[in-house]
């Protein structure tokens, strides 16, 4: 009897011990290259799958490193590296532990990762394309799709062609398993010292195989009085009763908006969203992030109007507000938002002081916590800059922020590309938080 109570106290402390959440800050370096990761997903075995960009960094680093001898690279490395930017591909388990690290030559980078039906994941991104240039400003893009296996294993790849310089912006799945795609196209007009550049959506859809189903120029209806109606793709959503929904900007930067469209990209309901001029200018609204839950959407929006700040709204089904939360912030940078299966909310982003916040609220739009992780890059008033410029090497740039996805566990993953002084231009940071944005000690 005292045995099996024992047994039963032990089973009761493993079991108890492994329902608490797992939390992991880590950084992916390779001495001597780039690495940028910008989008996760939720791996079929409970780790994660991370994405983004590899590159050689500085080059006199680089080669001081490696001394133009590229079998001194890492075995990974000098198998699949083109010597150009590539996709990285990163794996780890629930605790954080790297599993793989795999290099895809078939496009520059991999800015966003889903998950497919039959456990497989679809990466998108673009490359160039062999055709003739339309303008000399024309950078020949072309979207790029790359269906993977549970192990990373690509299945198939397709590079989305196109007369004009096209990018891509965001995926989703949709019924029966086919995907549509989101692109930024751009059309140059007139010569090349007064060329006026033309913005589009651009929407592609494939089956589950890569065949292209159809291949459309999306235009929705412009606000009133409005003289630059030029638009361009923010972001996507999917819900299987309601459609596909569309988060887009007007070129001007004066509105933002939400479509929802069928899946043969019909327009069923447009709503537009700005929010007023200060007396410090004109205003400024850029949408960056959607995320659909069980009872509408949310959006995040970069605004200039006196403050700095993004604005987190929740729209209902009919596009209308539902709340709305204005979080101070920088404007330029790039947001994220998501949702868990309770509705609760997150926005990931760059604080004023550059350092990456995660804020989460309910359903209802009350803040339940605000986390800060430090800055995305170096802190550029130390005497560390000055000596790292003296070395030919300093370089200021700005933090981007990457992906985020709330796990089937609660725990909460997102990345982002974090600039170093050191030996590496870029390295990728990772982090698993739980369901408080807290990192456990």
């Amino acid at each position: 009897m005292l045995r099996t109570c024992c047994y039963i106290l032990t089973l009761f402390s493993l079991l108890s011990c492994n329902s608490q959440p797992i939390t992991f800050k880590k950084k992916l370096i390779e001495p001597g290259f780039s690495i940028k990761l910008f989008d996760c997903a939720e791996s079929y075995d409970g780790g994660a799958l991370f994405c983004g960009r590899f590159d050689k960094a500085d080059y006199d680093i680089h080669n001081e490193l490696y001394g133009y001898d590229e079998e001194k690279y890492p075995e990974y490395i000098r198998k699949s590296f083109s010597g150009r930017p590539n996709i990285i591909l990163h794996q780890t388990n629930a605790r954080g532990d790297s599993l793989w690290t795999k290099i895809l030559p078939f496009a520059f980078e991999a800015s966003k990762i889903i998950r497919g039906k039959g456990q497989t994941y679809y990466i998108m991104g673009f490359f160039t394309e062999e055709r003739e240039k339309t303008h000399s400003w024309d950078r020949t893009q072309a979207p790029v799709i790359v269906k993977l296996s549970k192990d990373g294993t690509p299945i198939w790849k397709k590079q989305i062609k196109s007369p004009l310089n096209s990018t891509a912006v965001d995926l989703v799945e949709v019924a029966g398993g086919d995907l549509i795609m989101a692109c930024h196209q751009t059309r140059y007009v007139g010569g090349d010292l007064n060329a006026t550049k033309h913005h589009e959506i651009r929407l592609v859809k494939l089956s589950s195989d890569g065949k292209l189903l159809w291949d459309k120029v999306w235009k929705g209806k412009a606000p009133r009085l409005m003289e630059n109606t030029d638009q361009s793709a923010a972001a996507l959503g999917w819900d299987d009763s309601k459609g596909l929904f569309l988060l887009g900007n007007y070129a001007s930067s004066t509105s933002t908006f939400v479509a929802l469209l069928d899946t043969s990209a019909k327009t069923l309901n447009q709503q537009h969203f700005s929010w007023k001029k200060s007396n410090y200018g004109t205003e400024w609204n850029t949408g960056f992030s959607l995320a659909v839950a069980d009872d509408g959407i949310l959006i995040s929006v970069s605004a200039y109007h006196g403050e700095k700040a993004h604005h987190l709204v929740k729209l209902n089904w009919q596009l209308e507000k539902k709340w709305e939360h204005l979080q101070a912030c920088r404007p330029t940078e790039n947001s994220e938002v998501a949702i868990d299966k309770e509705g609760n909310c997150y926005f990931a982003g760059l604080s004023r002081e550059r350092q990456l916040i995660l804020v989460s609220f309910d359903e209802d739009g009350n803040k339940r916590w605000e986390k800060d992780f430090g800055p995305p890059e170096p802190n550029w008033e130390t005497e560390d800059l000055e000596e790292f410029m003296q070395a030919g090497r300093g370089r200021k740039t700005i933090g981007e922020m990457g992906g985020i996805v709330v796990k089937t566990t609660g725990e909460i993953l997102f990345c982002a590309p974090q600039h170093t002084s050191g030996i590496s231009d870029w390295n990728g940071v990772m982090y698993q938080l739980n369901q408080q944005g807290e990192l456990q000690k």
